[in-house]
């Protein structure tokens, strides 16, 4: 796997992978999702205080996922993480080691103390993703924030550096 930042060439792939239906379904993504969707997202990364990479297979430069950083301050040392996978790339272990490299080179290059995450609470299967990228279950935030029309409850995980081993799993130098 290779995570590198998002490119404009890269709006075809990411566009095609966010038809998918769980995607729109777990996220803050439009559905339908159009190009002019990705194009304004790859865009504006160079403006937001985000990090937000793309993995590809390394071999065949197939689009896997996302993942990334969000609400990020250093000055308080915390981050909160969000990923997707592309359908054809789940149950292959690509979150989890998306997650785990991304959170491993925030602790070291960023020098962060704390990276969380907000998930769903009916989303079982990023819930498993942050568990076994080392993510601890915190509790649930009810009705927490409004999304596409309805209050969601989110579950809080979180990963200290202090439990990251470094380099992480799936690392190479």
């Amino acid at each position: 796997m290779v995570l590198r930042p998002t490119q404009v060439e890269d709006v075809r792939a990411v566009t095609v992978a966010c038809q998918d239906s769980e995607i729109s379904r777990w996220t803050r993504l439009p559905s339908p999702y159009s190009e002019a969707h990705a194009r304004a997202w790859i865009e504006a990364q160079p403006e937001q205080h985000a990090v937000s990479l793309l993995a590809f297979e390394a071999e065949t430069e197939e689009l896997l996922g996302s993942v990334g950083l969000v609400e990020i301050d250093r000055e308080r040392g915390r981050a909160e993480i969000g990923f997707w996978t592309a359908p054809w790339a789940r149950r292959r272990g690509t979150a989890v080691r998306a997650v785990r490299l991304l959170t491993g080179w925030a602790f070291d290059a960023l020098a962060l103390a704390r990276i969380q995450a907000l998930v769903r609470e009916e989303n079982f299967l990023s819930q498993r993703v942050l568990e076994r990228a080392g993510f601890t279950r915190e509790g649930l935030l009810r009705s927490y924030e409004e999304i596409k029309g309805e209050r969601w409850d989110m579950a809080i995980f979180s990963l200290l550096a202090e439990e990251m081993p470094w380099p992480p799993p799936g690392l190479r130098p």
